[in-house]
C-alpha cells in the first residue's frame, strides 16, 4: 500500500470520528444540569474530496447514519511515514453546532482511537472517546462514545 493510500485510509476513519460525537446530540451544561448523559453512536463517512500537502493530508467527508447524510466535516492529518500513524485534528459542522476531535490512526491497519475535545452550541463541553476502523479507502466506520 503506497503512503498516499495509507494516509487516505487513515484520514478517513479519522473523519468519522467527530462526525459520529456530533450526531447523537447534546444536553447543555448549567448550574443544576444533572449528570452529563452518556451516548454510543455508530456511522460511516464518505470522502468527497481529499488533498495530500506535504506531510499532511487534508480532506472533506460527507457523514452519514442509516444511509443519510447528517453532516459534513474536514480533517488535518499530519502523516508520520516512519511511525506508521496520522495525527489528525477534526472539525465536524452540522445544523446545531460543530464538533472537534483529535485522533491517532494506524497507517496499516487503518485503525485507531481518539478523544471529542469540545464544539460549539449544541456540542459546547462534548468529551468522549473513539475507535475507528477504516472500511475502504473513502469510507470508514466509526463508534464513539461521549458525554455532553
Amino acid at each position: 500500500m503506497s503512503a498516499l493510500t495509507t494516509s487516505r485510509i487513515a484520514r478517513s476513519a479519522v473523519v468519522a470520528i467527530a462526525a459520529g460525537g456530533a450526531v447523537a446530540g447534546a444536553v447543555g451544561f448549567g448550574a443544576a444540569a444533572p449528570a452529563a448523559k452518556q451516548h454510543t453512536l455508530k456511522m460511516v463517512t464518505t470522502q468527497i474530496a481529499d488533498q495530500q500537502i506535504g506531510d499532511y493530508d487534508v480532506a472533506a467527508d460527507k457523514d452519514l447514519v442509516g444511509g443519510k447524510v447528517v453532516g459534513f466535516d474536514t480533517t488535518s492529518c499530519r502523516i508520520d511515514l516512519q511511525a506508521h500513524v496520522a495525527h489528525c485534528a477534526i472539525s465536524l459542522s452540522r445544523a446545531d453546532g460543530t464538533m472537534r476531535g483529535k485522533a491517532t490512526i494506524n497507517l496499516d491497519s487503518g485503525v485507531g482511537t481518539g478523544t471529542v475535545t469540545g464544539g460549539t452550541r449544541a456540542f459546547r463541553g462534548a468529551t468522549g472517546t473513539m475507535a475507528v476502523k477504516a472500511i475502504s479507502q473513502t469510507k470508514t466506520s466509526v463508534t464513539i462514545t461521549y458525554r455532553s
